[in-house]
């Protein structure tokens, strides 16, 4: 039986996983306030800030990986959690030291961005949790597995999100009063310091939660480094070609989200008032769910993950032609079914591709390395996407009328103060199609890739048969798999140049 002997265990990184999508979603809704108006920095430089989050876990991620091999999940896991409770409780302290647009705060930028790093690092575990079920299962469940575990990913940033619209209705209160010349006050009970701190509470839980339950999978440890291992080498150079095209999607996705409000607005005419920021999310969330169900059901009884993952990037490009900018604002209908369906084929994309990957690489000692090139590869393309509108997607005034005007019966525009008004973007109707090139040219590659490479047998590598787990003397086993072979339970897969 599927994860038999394990069912405790597993759920302890199905909650790993819960908690840290919840992370990584929980601000997304507020970052741009807490930097722009707290801190005090202008709508320039938040593309950034918004991609450190990601650059920290493909900087992160190899290290956990080979950290894992070397020793085991179970001790990767909760200290990745610990760290995330650390990242949390400095993003939090950055309201102490609140600046404004015309007196921006270093301090408190400083510490907001140390704890979107420390925060993200810690969230590159999310990929030990695929090299876990992985171990746990065969490869005829796999892409079901797979879409299970992203479920609780899911669940954990629809919920976290829900949280953060209810908390755009909190006002600022401050817990140490102005004193002073800055007329302000201090540490902030905020919508944008609520998230983080339930954020702190849930990892508290989880990770006393799996201290207690998590059990290691009975993998053999690593005996080298995978580099000074030959077979390994190879399947590392193969799983970085495939991974550019997950790369490319995940550029075409994250561009899109990481602007997804003042696209709305602008673009859309979708309304500027704050309090109604989380409208633009909700094609976000069809989307996971529509990407979950079809996946579950009926994709995967007629499509294999890998025709899956070649299709749906079509439908991706296809879904780009949404935010091309016209003169006149288009209905809004378009946009909510755009995004929808955005979101929709990327989700399949992803599950599709992972379950391919895992696949690729099979049950190796080396699992936990292999995969975080996973993570490096979808963690690059979240900070290039938002990188890119740093530079091709900046919300600028209409016409001649000047940044920030304060005149009401001129037309606004200040990216700085989230007001959109009047606004339009510079330079997205060359952003977008570059997007799209790129999207349909990895595409076109991988298609070619997977079949002119014949990949044939490289060596032998040490897996566990997961109908074995329930035993106490579980023994590993050494097999052999050709990729495009009939998948049998168990077995690893490897490949040759």
């Amino acid at each position: 039986m599927l994860f038999s002997g394990y069912k405790v265990s597993n759920l302890c990184i199905y909650m790993m996983n819960f908690a840290i999508a919840w992370d990584s979603f929980a601000t997304f809704l507020t970052i741009w306030l807490y930097w722009t108006s707290t801190i005090g920095y202008g709508n320039q430089s938040y593309g950034v800030v918004f991609a450190v989050y990601a650059l920290a876990q493909a900087i992160a991620a190899p290290f956990l990986g080979y950290w894992a091999d070397k020793m085991s999940i179970r001790t990767v896991v909760l200290a990745s959690l610990f760290a995330n409770i650390v990242g949390n409780a400095i993003y939090v302290l950055a309201s102490c030291s609140p600046g404004s647009p015309s007196s921006p705060s270093n301090i408190g930028a400083m510490l907001l961005i140390t704890g979107r790093v420390i925060a993200g690092g810690s969230a590159g575990c999310i990929i030990l949790g695929l090299s876990y079920v992985t171990q746990l299962s065969s490869e005829e469940s796999r892409i079901k597995v797979m879409n299970y575990y992203r479920v609780f990913g899911f669940i954990g940033r629809f919920f976290s999100a829900l949280m953060s619209i209810g908390f755009l209705f909190v006002p600022d209160i401050a817990i140490i009063p102005a004193s002073g010349d800055d007329g302000q006050g201090h540490c902030f009970i905020a919508p944008y310091t609520l998230p983080p701190v339930t954020t702190f509470i849930l990892d508290i839980l989880v990770l006393i939660f799996a201290a207690l339950l998590l059990k290691n999978p009975p993998a053999q440890p690593a005996r080298v480094p995978f580099w000074k291992d030959p077979d390994t080498l190879k399947l590392f150079k193969y799983s970085l070609l495939l991974n550019m095209h997950f790369w490319a999607g995940c550029i075409t996705m994250w561009t899109i989200f990481s602007q997804i409000i003042p696209i709305s607005i602008i673009v859309y005419g979708i309304s500027s008032d704050p309090k109604w920021f989380w409208l633009p999310y909700v094609p976000f969330f069809l989307g996971l769910v529509t990407g979950w169900a079809s996946v579950l059901w009926p994709l995967s009884k007629f499509f294999t993950d890998r025709q899956l993952m070649l299709l749906a990037p079509f439908v991706m490009v296809l879904a780009l032609f949404t935010y091309i900018q016209f003169d006149t604002k288009p209905p809004q209908w378009i946009f909510y079914v755009g995004t929808t369906l955005l979101y929709t084929a990327f989700n399949v994309f992803n599950t599709a591709f992972q379950s391919y990957y895992s696949k690729v690489i099979g049950k190796t000692v080396y699992i936990n390395t292999l995969m975080s090139t996973l993570l490096i590869t979808g963690a690059f393309g979240q900070f290039c996407g938002p990188f890119l509108t740093t530079f091709f997607m900046q919300p600028v005034p209409t016409g001649n009328y000047p940044e920030c005007v304060s005149d009401s019966s001129a037309i606004q525009c200040c990216p700085s103060e989230q007001i959109y008004t009047g606004c339009t973007f510079q330079g997205i109707n060359f952003l977008i199609p570059l997007v799209m090139l790129i999207m349909l040219a990895t595409t076109v590659f991988q298609y070619w890739f997977i079949r002119l490479v014949r990949p044939m047998e490289v060596g032998r590598a040490q897996v566990v048969e997961s109908s074995e787990y329930e035993g106490v003397d579980e023994k590993a086993k050494l097999v052999d798999h050709e990729v495009g072979a009939k998948p049998s339970r168990g077995k690893s897969m490897s490949l040759q140049e």
